[in-house]
């Protein structure tokens, strides 16, 4: 993805369609088996400047697809606004954060195992994205 033009807000509704854009073009490293189809991984930022707020990576058949939460998730991960934007800066390890417990996991811990590789993927597709994102 060409970064974007204008800066985007972390978890506005522009910075989603943005990752949902770098996503689409993202090549998923690990065979997506059909039982994962439709695993929701959630991300929630409880003390977002606005309130909670958050969005949902979906598994598609081919492709990870970043949406605002709607429904139920398979798994949820609950963090700290300061933690979210160190995780999207990559300057903060998310598998750190979580077995530091400063990630909170709820529902179905193994969607986290079993996506470790198409999750881990993503990074590298949004690296232009997080040079155009601002925190407020």
């Amino acid at each position: 993805m060409a970064e974007p033009e204008n800066e985007v807000l972390f978890l506005s509704d522009p910075w989603l369609a943005a990752v949902d854009d770098c996503l689409a073009t993202a090549e998923v490293e690990a065979e997506i088996t059909p039982e994962q189809v439709g695993d929701v991984v959630r991300y929630v930022v409880d003390d977002a400047p606005d309130g909670a707020a958050g969005y949902d990576l979906e598994v598609g058949p081919e492709r990870l697809q970043a949406r605002r939460s709607t429904g139920e998730a398979t798994v949820t991960l609950t963090m700290a606004w300061d933690l979210a934007v160190a995780i999207n800066q990559g300057t903060e390890s998310a598998q750190r954060a979580v077995l530091d417990g400063r990630i909170m996991i709820g529902g179905d811990p193994q969607v986290l195992v079993d996506q470790a590789g198409t999750l881990a993927a993503t990074n590298a597709h949004l690296a232009d994205l997080r040079t155009a994102t601002v925190y407020s």
